[in-house]
């Protein structure tokens, strides 16, 4: 499990698995097997490599934990204690208050959300639950002290001057200052999401278009 989350395992990313089809849908176990027949890039442990892929496996493991589905364990152990209301995990199919995708002048589809990528993107947020999400290691909320210390500690070095990994966070410099944060992109959507701990200052950005670069404008207000 740390391997997964610290992207240590040695599972590539969507670009090492060709015979994916990231627009989905699949079946669960067809997915994994597909993972499983590309040897992995490096024994775990012995490099990082991020790979969204090690996500969809920790996704499957909290379905087998809490025998329940990975979607409906969000909602009633994450979104509903934390308050956040305009969250959910899994297809926006049919959905009116969603933002639509947008690349270039034309809408797109999203990804598929609903098998492929479970657990690693499939999360729809506001602005403001966000904010929230933040306060996890922010406030110590949710999670035990130790528990957000194990989320937020350097794991692995990335590789870029300063960074490392923890879980499910990249901790290193955003334009200079202490920073957690982590970037986020699907079809016709990006987003970032950053805590600077020194400041207490939390950057949220959201952007149905492709071709914003939200990380590129937190730089710049994180440096402000």
């Amino acid at each position: 499990m740390h391997h997964l989350l610290t992207h240590t395992s040695g599972l590539g990313h969507w670009e090492e698995y060709p015979a994916v089809d990231i627009c989905g849908p699949a079946e669960p176990d067809d997915l994994l097997g597909l993972f499983a027949a590309v040897p992995p890039l490096f024994p775990p442990g012995a490099g990082w490599h991020y790979s969204s892929p090690g996500y969809v496996l920790l996704a499957r493991a909290v379905e087998r934990a809490a025998d329940r589905p990975y979607a409906g364990f969000l909602a009633e152990e994450v979104f509903a204690p934390l308050g956040m209301t305009g969250s959910f995990a899994g297809a926006g199919d049919g959905r009116p208050d969603l933002a639509v995708g947008h690349e270039g002048s034309r809408t797109v589809p999203s990804w598929d959300l609903a098998t492929v990528s479970m657990g690693a993107g499939d999360v729809w947020c506001t602005a403001a639950d966000l904010l929230t999400w933040l306060d996890v290691p922010r406030r110590n909320r949710l999670l035990t002290p130790a528990s957000v210390a194990a989320m937020t500690a350097r794991h692995a070095p990335t590789g870029r001057p300063g960074e490392a990994y923890g879980y499910g966070w990249f901790v290193g410099p955003l334009a200079g200052r202490r920073a957690l944060h982590h970037s986020g992109d699907n079809e016709g959507y990006k987003a970032f999401a950053a805590w600077l701990p020194d400041s207490d200052q939390r950057l949220v950005l959201l952007a149905n278009q492709a071709e914003v670069d939200p990380a590129a404008v937190a730089s710049l207000l994180g440096a402000g």
